[in-house]
């Protein structure tokens, strides 16, 4: 859909744009004022919208409710993942259901309004594929939580040569150029934020200030999970580190069998005692620990991936009865 430049627009003019606003609602989601502010702000911003909620297991009530409201506003629609998925297959779900030239992830109540019109301006621009919200202020997690990011990202950067903060947020714009891009990766496990750099779009910043907590179901156990899955998955330096290492440790252990038979033929003399074999073998044996625990680790991850079972299955759709706009001006992803 063509469309012209943001700097043309007078004031109070609709930008000639169809925008998908992504969703995700999880236990602690429930239809409120932030939902609707969304929705009022779509429409007063531009001509063509939609907004995509992913129901990632909603309680019956919430559902209920959900239900309810749909029949009071417009332009809206509920996709429902058949069982309750991490964060980052919810969201995948929502973009490849969106249909817009330029597709938002937000997380209502933390994400500022006009962020939205921001972002979708600034892809308008033509000079980022991507652009991506940083927080301005630490993030509001618990410590161990905010020190396992930080190491995590950190690593990112130094080993996988992938740029990400650990205030990166959930606040993600996109053309349908870059959606294309990343939903067409075919990897089994796909994480949004990794993805994005992985696939060598250009990325722009957003940085802002929450105008809120985040609110997420997401436990301690669920990022280390992601992390030891997002490094498996974008990366074989864990399982070169640990070869490399392996490989010292045999190396280290013939020159050791050099040095006692050089006691033993040479100097006639037999030193190896009961601290010493034990020492030896503690340590061979750590090392196949650690050896097999990442190979496991990727046999695993080979077993999901020739398994072909998709991320998530969707069992229900439903959508409001009203909509704006021309109702023979639709956008067609190809």
């Amino acid at each position: 859909m063509e469309s012209s430049s943001p700097a043309t627009l007078a004031p109070g003019e609709l930008q000639d744009v169809f925008v998908s606003v992504v969703i995700v609602a999880d236990g602690q989601f429930d239809i409120g004022h932030e939902i609707e502010a969304i929705v009022h702000r779509a429409l007063v911003s531009f001509a063509y919208f939609e907004l995509v909620i992913v129901d990632n297991n909603m309680s019956a009530a919430q559902r209920a409710r959900a239900r309810d409201w749909l029949e009071t506003t417009t332009n809206t629609r509920i996709v429902r993942v058949a069982r309750r998925s991490s964060l980052d297959v919810a969201v995948f779900a929502g973009l490849e259901a969106a249909i817009g030239d330029y597709v938002v992830t937000m997380s209502p109540g933390s994400d500022p309004l006009e962020s939205l019109e921001e972002i979708v301006a600034e892809l308008r621009r033509g000079t980022v594929d991507v652009v991506q919200g940083r927080s301005s202020q630490p993030l509001g997690d618990a410590f161990l939580e905010r020190l396992g990011r930080s190491a995590f990202y950190s690593y990112n950067r130094r080993v996988l040569g992938i740029e990400l903060s650990d205030r990166d947020t959930r606040l993600i714009g996109l053309t349908r150029r870059a959606l294309n891009a990343v939903s067409s990766d075919g990897r089994r496990h796909r994480y949004l934020r990794h993805l994005i750099q992985h696939s060598g779009l250009t990325v722009g910043l957003y940085t802002y200030a929450p105008s809120g907590p985040r609110r997420s179901e997401r436990k301690l156990g669920d990022g280390i999970r992601d992390a030891v899955e997002m490094v498996s998955s974008y990366s074989t330096t864990p399982l070169r580190f640990v070869s490399m290492l392996a490989l010292t440790a045999a190396i280290l252990n013939l020159l050791y069998v050099l040095y006692i038979l050089i006691v033993a033929v040479v100097l006639g003399t037999a030193v190896e005692g009961w601290a010493t074999t034990s020492l030896q073998l503690s340590f061979m044996f750590v090392m196949i620990g650690i050896v097999l625990a990442v190979q496991s680790e990727y046999m695993a991850r080979i077993l999901k991936e020739s398994r072909r079972e998709p991320d998530y299955l969707l069992i229900e759709e439903i959508e409001s009865p009203r909509s704006t706009g021309e109702q023979a001006r639709r956008n067609v992803a190809s």
